[in-house]
């Protein structure tokens, strides 16, 4: 919208209306109701409210989607796991995913009808086995294992490794402090 004097020619949404200073708010809102049915107060306050809905919508989404993923893959031990459980699996491992949050191997295990089952072992971040020596490649498919650790919760088979021992004999132990 143009302003000028006390008295000139604005143009408001393509609709020429005639303005003054002191009124030209008030004006234009009656010059343009006129002619379109809508005044710029509604507009402006549509605009600058939906615009700032928009924006704060956005950074809250923004940050809803940015945060899921750390508050789903930081979960509680307590959620997965028995403190009170413990026990030694012994398989062959037919998946290994080393990567963080926790490296997890999968491995087949004969339990006591004779039938293999597939446990979802987890352990710690790779920084952690790193400083245990445990690198990308100690662990691969169709290695042979023995597993000790705290067992999932409800009969998940689930365990979470805190010592491992390769078919060759060797031993990694694990534990928060490494």
């Amino acid at each position: 919208m143009k302003r000028g004097g006390p008295s000139h020619q604005g143009r408001i949404y393509g609709v020429r209306c005639k303005q003054s200073n002191a009124m030209a708010t008030y004006r234009s809102q009656v010059c343009l109701t006129k002619h379109t049915g809508t005044s710029i107060e509604d507009k402006s306050k549509w605009n600058k409210s939906g615009h700032m809905k928009t924006l704060v919508h956005s950074l809250i989404l923004s940050g809803l989607v940015l945060t899921a993923g750390r508050a789903l893959a930081h979960h509680s031990f307590a959620a997965e796991f028995s403190y009170e459980l413990f026990g030694t699996k012994e398989g062959e491992v037919v998946e290994v995913h080393y990567v963080n949050p926790h490296t997890r191997v999968f491995v087949a295990v004969t339990n006591e009808e004779g039938e293999e089952e597939i446990w979802d072992a987890q352990t710690h971040a790779i920084s952690v086995l790193l400083r245990s020596g445990w690198l990308r490649d100690t662990v691969r498919v169709g290695d042979k294992l023995v597993l000790e650790g705290f067992l999932g919760l409800e009969n998940s088979r689930k365990l979470w490794i805190s010592k491992m021992t390769l078919e060759d004999g060797q031993v990694f132990t694990l534990s928060a402090g490494n």
